[in-house]
């Protein structure tokens, strides 16, 4: 064939695939906006209050247990208030439920364009008509109140953008999903809670699970949280034999001191010199994120890697570090920053705001700002950190520094230990402008430190 036959033939095929592109890409963008409808499913609620916040904590716990032989009761009342919780920490996602004396809803609402179109979803769960009902209406039940050999709740039917499907295509698709990211020797948790849970006179009964499954499911979707973080933050996975150095310099700072608790620049700063020397011949925010991760897994409280499943890490997970000269600060910081890496900065600070309501009901320790500035130093750390723009700037500023004072700051005038009501009367709500203008401060404060100031420059 001739040349110029050759290439008008490429180019007639090029053509042909940069026309079927586009196609697909009008159908897709059509497809979408056609699912989108002009209002919500799901409404926006207020935070629950410190007593629901407690109630659902209590009822959460005693679902996740050692040795499984009850259910757990969710009434109305609780569901709300977890679908409050969920719609803070996941804006802008709104989540809503419905429950009468058979059947749940279960509601979703995404803003693509707040105030005027949504994406919707919708699920409807009932009770299987040879359901018996359950002996007792206590908030748990014995496992021997309930018939366990009848069948649990049906996925009736979901509804995306007012177009319906079958409860079984959704489980059909829900089990292949989870198959392929799982495998398929983790039962998918919709087909756990389907299966062993039950609906009886207006109360949702959850089958409780033990600590081992809850361990499985966790560690089986995440592997490590090397991997997921890479995932999250399209970055590559990191590898033991990467983390190994980082892990070394975390045992050696425990040898010079011993068990007592030390400030976390005692564990920072080697952190970051290592990797600036290591960064000399590698990729600096490769490099940022290994001593990160060594951070959050060596430094964290031992139940945060046995949740993952991390166990058999080569390196003891032990809490040692204080921020402000206090350990919780420290933890509040590692968690957060922790979070950050999975998901967004918002998600990671509204569960450190969830916690502090929780804190502030009877027998909390109260409302603390000093907490939630740690919460704020964590997610802003993350952020530069992890981020490759800024990666070799924060590495460098790390690397040096010689006080907390390079990436947190501890406002003694912060407001601490507030009851609920005392909150209520000086701030209102955590919608308020008070409150926000406290937050703002403590931002500003942040923002200041060298870590951050060098980053924006």
């Amino acid at each position: 064939m001739p040349i110029a036959g050759f290439c008008k033939s490429v180019f007639r095929s090029a053509h042909r695939v940069v026309i079927n592109l586009l196609v697909l890409a009008v159908f897709g963008l059509t497809l979408f906006c056609m699912l989108l409808q002009s209002k919500p499913v799901a409404e926006s609620a207020d935070v629950p209050s410190a007593e629901a916040m407690s109630s659902i904590k209590r009822r959460l716990s005693l679902t996740v247990v050692n040795y499984p032989r009850s259910f757990v009761a969710f009434r109305g009342t609780d569901l709300h208030s977890l679908a409050s919780m969920a719609s803070y920490t996941l804006k802008p996602l709104l989540f809503g439920v419905d429950l009468n004396h058979t059947k749940l809803k279960l509601n979703t609402s995404l803003a693509v364009v707040p105030g005027t179109r949504y994406l919707n979803l919708s699920c409807s769960v009932e009770a299987h008509p040879q359901q018996q009902p359950i002996s007792g209406l206590a908030s748990v039940v014995r496992s021997e109140a309930v018939d366990e050999t009848s069948p649990g709740l049906i996925l009736e039917r979901c509804e995306l953008g007012g177009i319906a499907f079958s409860g079984e295509d959704i489980r059909w698709a829900v089990n292949l999903v989870a198959g392929m990211l799982l495998g398929k020797d983790v039962e998918p948790i919709i087909e756990r809670f389907l299966n062993t849970s039950r609906l009886d006179r207006g109360v949702l009964w959850v089958r409780q699970v033990s600590r081992p499954q809850l361990k499985q499911m966790v560690s089986r979707s995440a592997e490590l949280p090397l991997g997921l973080s890479a995932l999250l933050s399209g970055g590559q996975s990191l590898t033991l034999a990467q983390l190994q150095p980082y892990f070394n310099v975390i045992e050696s700072v425990r040898t010079e001191s011993g068990a007592k608790p030390v400030s976390l620049t005692r564990f920072i700063q080697p952190l970051f010199a290592e990797a600036n020397r290591r960064a000399q011949r590698a990729d600096p925010a490769l490099e940022n994120r290994a001593a990160f991760w060594a951070l959050m897994l060596g430094l964290a409280d031992a139940k945060f890697t046995a949740l993952l499943g991390l166990e058999t890490l080569p390196i003891r997970s032990v809490q040692q570090g204080t921020l402000g000269g206090r350990k919780d600060l420290a933890l509040h910081f590692l968690y957060s920053a922790a979070i950050k890496a999975f998901s967004k900065a918002q998600v990671s600070f509204s569960v450190g705001e969830l916690k502090e309501i929780l804190d502030s009901g009877i027998g909390g320790s109260g409302f603390s700002f000093q907490d939630l500035a740690a919460d704020r130093a964590g997610v802003h750390f993350a952020d530069v950190v992890l981020s490759e723009k800024s990666a070799a700037e924060s590495q460098w500023v790390l690397a040096h520094a010689d006080s907390e004072s390079s990436y947190f700051v501890l406002d003694q005038v912060l407001p601490e230990g507030l009851t609920e009501r005392e909150f209520r009367d000086h701030f209102d709500s955590v919608k308020s402008s008070a409150y926000h203008k406290v937050i703002q401060r403590i931002d500003q404060d942040l923002l200041s430190l060298p870590l951050y100031l060098r980053v924006s420059g």
